[in-house]
């Protein structure tokens, strides 16, 4: 398949509202990716929507998902794996809703100590990291502070210029590390 099919697209974005939110996450993506002329925002705010926030200390924190047998109080890889192509796919569409950083914490801190619970969560959260570090260095290239080579961020630019293309290929590379280790332990178990 050579090209993004936009027709098909646009049906599947229409009938959004029967699909759960792993499934219009990855439509997001897919939309962005295939570059077929922008997503449409109600996508995105299903996507919101299906986001339980509560207050802890004045600061809004991720408590769950709406969707139902995914509302636990246990985190399921499942669980894990749907908020990273959520976050994976609201990077693009909404990095500055003040709801996107709560999301991304929650990522990173379901991840400490063995990872987030699956071959498979750990890919799609590793793949969602990896999106949210690449805009951030974007970000952090084209700002007013990088344009100062005396700078420290000047500094960091150019470091990270020189390893762009190792840079570019992280998330890759991590998914595949992933991958061949979760193999060499079923192996191992085997």
């Amino acid at each position: 398949l050579d090209a993004f099919d936009p027709a098909y697209a646009t049906e599947l974005g229409r009938k959004a509202e029967f699909l759960g939110a792993e499934d219009v996450a990855r439509l997001v993506v897919a939309l962005d990716d295939g570059d077929v002329g922008g997503v449409r925002p109600e996508l995105v705010d299903r996507l919101w929507r299906s986001v339980i926030f509560q207050l802890r200390g004045g600061a809004e924190v991720y408590a769950g998902l709406q969707e139902k047998g995914l509302g636990n109080p246990l985190i399921l890889p499942s669980e894990t794996r749907t908020l990273a192509s959520m976050t994976r796919a609201l990077n693009r569409r909404a990095p500055s809703d003040r709801r996107f950083e709560p999301l991304v914490d929650a990522l990173v801190r379901l991840g400490r100590g063995d990872g987030w619970g699956s071959t498979q969560a750990d890919a799609s959260a590793l793949l969602a990291l990896g999106r949210h570090i690449r805009s951030w260095l974007e970000e952090l290239a084209q700002s007013d502070l990088a344009a100062d080579p005396e700078s420290d961020a000047g500094c960091v630019v150019r470091q990270l210029k020189r390893r762009r293309d190792k840079l570019a290929r992280l998330p890759q590379d991590l998914v595949e590390e992933t991958a061949r280790t979760a193999s060499a332990s079923h192996h191992a178990w085997a």
